[in-house]
């Protein structure tokens, strides 16, 4: 029951914060909108042959991705102004197995927080290959966790 409750609060929040304001119509809407999908989740979850896991280390990436956000638009801001021109990078990238759905979703997770990002894009993630090909306007770090790219 309190996941339920947690994502009834989650999803009401997501709603109003991409609905982008906040009148009483909104907040009525997100919060019918969030018990909704709660319930939908709830039920899905009642049924699945598989449970969702959820990998500490995706949520700790993901938040790395949004709080570089802010350095990483002055940083394009700055090779747009000097005209820099972007260039294919491949950086490790440990895809793990194929068959496995929590490789599979951390490979999804990664892809998504690379290339959430102004300053890259995941181009292709070759599949015989250890490694990730990114387009990049400026030089991306050096990867530390070849699990969870940067």
């Amino acid at each position: 029951m309190l996941i339920l409750l947690a994502a009834w609060v989650l999803l009401s929040a997501i709603y109003l914060l991409l609905a982008g304001q906040l009148p009483g119509d909104e907040i009525g809407l997100a919060l019918a909108c969030g018990a909704a999908a709660a319930c939908w989740f709830g039920k899905v979850a009642s049924v699945a042959e598989r449970r969702f896991r959820f990998e500490p280390a995706a949520a700790a990436v993901a938040v790395r991705a949004v709080a570089g956000l802010p350095r990483a638009v002055v940083k394009v801001a700055a090779a747009l102004v000097r005209g820099a021109g972007g260039k294919v990078v491949r950086q490790p990238f440990l895809r793990g197995r194929t068959g496995d759905p929590a490789d599979a979703a951390r490979r999804a997770a990664a892809l998504l927080a690379v290339s959430l990002a102004p300053d890259k894009f995941a181009l292709r993630l070759p599949e015989r290959r250890a490694e990730l090909e990114l387009h990049s306007l400026v030089e991306p770090s050096a990867a530390t966790d070849p699990r969870w790219p940067t």
